[in-house]
């Protein structure tokens, strides 16, 4: 398992270590001695979630107070989600930042979120299963939340003390903007790589098209000077047997047969017998065509 620091101390983003076969895959999800180890705290935790949502699906940005915070580690076990933890510690240096990580069934990756952090999630697929362990009880009456839809402050609720404070608004944008971005960023990657497969599959199929085409011209031209020169080759064979003929029957006269002497007919005879491919070369072309 690799622990991966974030820009917000405390929160850790964990890299399972995958062993692939041919049977599939095997990883360890967790393993108490190693987790505490890699995050340099002690952490014991004592409940798990699960959560399944829709595309679109906005969950958080969530907390607990007092005695009750809660510390997280969380992870995708199908689809997508980018999953965002937001500094609420007064005292914290980073007070009111925040840090996203894309979590998916296909990377595998989790993200720890300590004690004193509000987290939540957005679901970039059709569907997603969410899943997370946390290290205290759920308890109603210490919940709280950040009101990410407010455009100028964000607003903390503080139902335990029954007091509202108010971060004043910094420089980044909020939360729910960034979430939304990112969506829509992720959607529209989705769709320019579908786009992209789709005109190379159309590129392929009228490259296989063209390409058959192609063979079957290349095939209907062979078949056609085959034929051209099997018929040659009768034709010669024709007018070796005729000019034979008329040398046999000496079927000339002084004159020659048609104006021709016995030498012009013997000097054809030799003319067409040249071009004549032997019979078992004509037989082994049409075998092996």
């Amino acid at each position: 398992m690799k622990f991966i620091p974030t820009k917000l101390e405390g929160c850790f983003i964990l890299e399972p270590t995958i062993i692939l076969d041919e049977r599939g895959y095997f990883m360890e999800s967790f393993n108490e001695q190693t987790f505490q180890k890699g995050i340099g705290q002690s952490v014991h935790f004592v409940q798990d979630n699960q959560s399944y949502s829709s595309k679109g699906v906005l969950r958080g940005l969530h907390y607990q107070c007092g005695e009750h915070a809660q510390a997280k580690l969380v992870r995708v076990l199908q689809g997508e989600v980018w999953d965002v933890a937001v500094d609420i510690r007064p005292d914290s240096p980073t007070f009111g930042k925040h840090v996203g990580v894309l979590l998916s069934g296909e990377n595998q990756k989790q993200f720890f979120i300590p004690r004193g952090f509000a987290h939540g999630f957005i679901v970039l697929c059709d569907t997603a299963t969410f899943f997370y362990k946390c290290d205290n009880y759920y308890n109603k009456e210490s919940e709280g939340g950040i009101i990410y839809n407010d455009a100028d402050n964000t607003i903390i609720g503080d139902n335990q003390s029954n007091n509202l404070t108010q971060i004043k608004k910094y420089s980044e944008p909020s939360s729910e903007d960034l979430l939304r971005k990112y969506l829509n960023q992720q959607i529209a990657k989705r769709e320019e790589e579908k786009q992209e497969i789709e005109t190379q599959r159309i590129a392929g199929v009228d490259a296989s098209t063209e390409q058959l085409r192609q063979e079957g011209e290349n095939r209907r031209v062979r078949a056609i000077q085959e034929g051209q020169d099997v018929r040659l080759q009768q034709n010669l064979r024709a007018q070796r047997a005729y000019l034979e003929e008329l040398i046999r029957n000496r079927d000339f006269g002084p004159e020659g047969f048609s104006g021709r002497t016995e030498r012009q007919i013997r000097d054809s005879l030799r003319r067409v017998q040249a071009q004549i491919v032997p019979e078992e070369e004509h037989l082994k072309k049409d075998l092996y065509k």
